[in-house]
Order: C-alpha cells, then sequence, then structure tokens
C-alpha cells in the first residue's frame, strides 16, 4: 500500500515541476474537467455526485497526466460516502495531445458507512440503539483506453475507459452497501466510463 501511495505522489509532484517548450499545436499547460449531468443523476437518487478531475498537460506533448476524482455521498439512510482518486498515465497514439491514448494508473477508494446498531436490556426489556461508522481504503491499478479533442479556444471533451482491480480489502462484507448503477464498487474489481466530461485548458 505505501508503495501505492508513493507512485501516485510521485505521479503528481513530478507533473508540477515539470517544464517543456512549447513545440505543438497545443499551448495549454493545465485542465480542470467536470460532468455536468453528474449532479442531475445524484439529486435524482437524493445525493451528490461529483465527476471531475485535474489535467496535466505540460509534462510530454504526446501524454497527459489525469487525475479523475469521483465523490459520492447519500443525503439520507446509512449516508453512504464514496471518494475515488485516480492517477493516469495517458499516452497518446499521435504526437500530440490529441485522439486515441491508452490508460496506465493506480486509484485510491475510500468508503464510508453509517450503520445502526442496538442492544437490548432484559430486566428493562428496552432498545438502545447506537450508530456505528465503517470506513475502510481500496487500492487498484488499472487499464483502458480514450479519445481526446481541444477546441481552439481550449474547451475539450473526450471519452475514456478504463477496468482495474482491487489489491486490497477485497471481501470485507461491507461492499453490497454501496452498490448504485452509476457507482461501480465491485469487490475486486472496478470499471469507469467518461463521457460527459468537459473541461477548460489554460
Amino acid at each position: 500500500m505505501k508503495k501505492m501511495i508513493a507512485l501516485f505522489l510521485t505521479l503528481f509532484f513530478i507533473s508540477l515541476s515539470a517544464q517543456e517548450s512549447d513545440t505543438s499545436f497545443h499551448r495549454y499547460n493545465y485542465g480542470l474537467e467536470i460532468n455536468p449531468a453528474a449532479a442531475l443523476v445524484g439529486s435524482a437518487y437524493e445525493s451528490m455526485l461529483l465527476y471531475a478531475g485535474v489535467n496535466i498537460l505540460n509534462y510530454k506533448r504526446d501524454v497527459e497526466l489525469a487525475f479523475p476524482i469521483t465523490f459520492w455521498q447519500e443525503f439520507k439512510d446509512n449516508r453512504n460516502t464514496i471518494l475515488n482518486i485516480d492517477a493516469q498515465y495517458r499516452w497518446f497514439m499521435k504526437d500530440k495531445q490529441e485522439g486515441l491514448f491508452s490508460i496506465f494508473g493506480v486509484r485510491i477508494s475510500y468508503f464510508t458507512h453509517e450503520d445502526q446498531y442496538y442492544d437490548y436490556i432484559p430486566l428493562s426489556n428496552e432498545y438502545y440503539f447506537h450508530d456505528k461508522q465503517i470506513d475502510f481504503l481500496k487500492f487498484g491499478v488499472c487499464f483502458g483506453m480514450g479519445y481526446r479533442y481541444y477546441s481552439p479556444k481550449g474547451i475539450y471533451w473526450g471519452f475514456a475507459i478504463y477496468i482495474g482491480r482491487y489489491l486490497n480489502n477485497v471481501d470485507n462484507g461491507h461492499d453490497k452497501e454501496f452498490d448504485m448503477f452509476f457507482i461501480n464498487t465491485g469487490k475486486r474489481t472496478f470499471l469507469e466510463v467518461e463521457f460527459l466530461k468537459f473541461g477548460y485548458a489554460f
């Protein structure tokens, strides 16, 4: 687990310090992206859903370092919460950041779940209820592919699909609490599809 955290942090900090002269069509250094449709889907299920990301574009001009973020929290019942943070190396088939790319990455997932327990007191014939928070981390690796398009004004769009495998906490008995059709929380594997993310490069 320590090695995966070290890899995640190394990718991020190297990308911030790396600079390269811009000789390609794309002169952008960083990008921010978000999926506006996710908030609408989340509100329909009385929850908050955020799909966003940070992109580092100046590491190499045929590479994009991407950090997709997914956050979901229920407003009712057990207030389940999921936070996924990915660190991805996206290598473009062309000599510039456009078109098809392959994905190699790692993921850190944080899960919390509030459950209610009760104690029964036989002498008084009463139940005492209390809440208990369950939280755990998962670490995984992933591989996939995608496509990126940039407009001359810096607005960009793309799609990506990647599948991964968790390396720890695969049978903890609590994954069933997080089953939602738009959040993949398989015990051992995960599948992510990005389609309606739009970004701005600067």
